[in-house]
């Protein structure tokens, strides 16, 4: 085994069993997914406004971000059926909103008509013993057409300035 060979070797041991940090500072929002039967979609990016360690310790910098209403493809699911929107998270959020309408502008995504609050259950998703994520529970509308769904959380920013952080997301269903 040639020498470089072994220095690396050696390097990624080291690396393996080195403690890890697991409260480590969260860059950016979670990735969302919804799930229905064999369907998942993953969630795009709508809005979010949070915390961001700029380099130094205790030095944090706030960013909101807004963009426009770009719905995901339809991803075809059954009515009445359970889905579940998981937040990839381990720390549980102080708040969530499921919204849902059943219309959009064709050309700009803007929702029509009020939203409808989903009624859902937040419970935690475990691996090995230890939270992974977030998942929120809910029955999928018995009318078929389009669904339009757009979660909403808030977390403490428990890592950096314990300050609020929030973000939202655009899904989008086809009920059958």
């Amino acid at each position: 085994m040639g020498r470089m060979r072994k220095l690396v070797l050696v390097a990624l041991v080291l690396v393996l069993l080195a403690p890890v940090s697991v409260r480590a500072h969260d860059h950016e929002p979670p990735t969302v997914r919804l799930s229905t039967g064999d369907v998942g979609q993953k969630g795009a990016h709508f809005a979010s406004c949070w915390w961001r360690a700029i380099g130094e310790p205790n030095y944090y910098y706030f960013i909101c971000i807004d963009s426009i209403f770009a719905w995901p493809r339809a991803k075809q699911a059954e009515t009445g059926a359970t889905a579940s929107v998981r937040f990839n998270k381990p720390a549980p959020p102080e708040e969530v909103v499921l919204d849902r309408w059943r219309r959009v502008d064709p050309d700009h995504g803007i929702p029509r008509g009020r939203a409808r609050s989903v009624p859902f259950t937040l419970t935690p998703v475990v691996t090995d013993g230890v939270t992974t994520a977030w998942e929120a529970t809910f029955t999928l509308p018995q009318r078929a057409g389009h669904m339009y769904l757009s979660p909403f959380a808030v977390w403490p920013d428990e890592e950096g300035t314990e300050q609020r952080q929030d973000a939202s997301w655009l899904l989008h269903l086809r009920l059958r």
